[in-house]
């Protein structure tokens, strides 16, 4: 019988919320806000954001799979016989090999105290709760997607519609800072700075990729 190897995995739709929700909303808040002046007609912004959602959301939902289903050697976080053997015929001294090897160990060993320390749930592997999982990591990417770019479709008028789509991705990310904070038992005013952060990040990255389109 194979053996199921234990990872950490998505435990529910809180993990898979906290996941997809910010990315969604951070990748179409960067890309409606640096595409909207750019020349672009209403059609075309449209079909690239629809494009831009399908294939993240894709992209996502596969490597939301691939994680939840774990890596085989995932306990094995030291130097295996193998591998050592594999060193040995690179010519590498064994002091070396040895060095190595003590350090893999005691990363091994952080790695599991950190686990320990934080309480993370280790679980086996289960097909059917990894793709439920990827598909709604996927799902919550997409709801995220939405919101700054909803004012685009109330209002054509895009330079209205971008200040518009700023203030309800900025407001949507206080929102989900406070909705994280009360899921992971934090602090909420740390997380909503952190959370303005990260917007603030994207806005300036917006600002400076168009100021160098402009100046080119």
């Amino acid at each position: 019988m194979t053996k199921q190897e234990k990872a950490i995995r998505s435990t529910g739709w809180r993990t898979d919320f906290l996941l997809g929700f910010p990315d969604g909303l951070l990748v179409i808040l960067f890309s409606s806000q640096l595409l909207w002046d750019k020349g672009l007609n209403v059609q075309d912004f449209y079909y690239i954001h629809f494009i831009i959602i399908a294939a993240v959301t894709a992209l996502l939902v596969v490597t939301t799979f691939f994680a939840n289903r774990g890596n085989a050697d995932h306990d094995g976080g030291t130097m295996t016989p193998e591998e050592k053997q594999k060193l040995k015929k690179l010519d590498i001294a064994d002091h070396v090999i040895d060095h190595i090897g003590t350090e893999m160990e005691e990363d091994q060993k952080k790695w599991e105290d950190m686990l320990v320390k934080e309480q993370v749930q280790e679980v086996h592997y289960h097909p059917p709760s990894a793709f439920r999982s990827a598909v709604l990591t996927g799902f919550f990417f997409i709801v995220g997607a939405f919101l700054p770019l909803l004012p685009f479709f109330i209002n054509e008028n895009f330079e209205a519609a971008s200040r518009a789509g700023l203030m309800t991705g900025l407001l949507a990310m206080l929102v989900f800072a406070y909705v994280k904070s009360r899921m992971t038992k934090q602090r909420p005013i740390p997380m909503a700075i952190r959370q303005m952060l990260i917007g603030g990040a994207v806005v300036l990255g917006v600002y400076i990729i168009s100021l160098a389109w402009n100046m080119a």
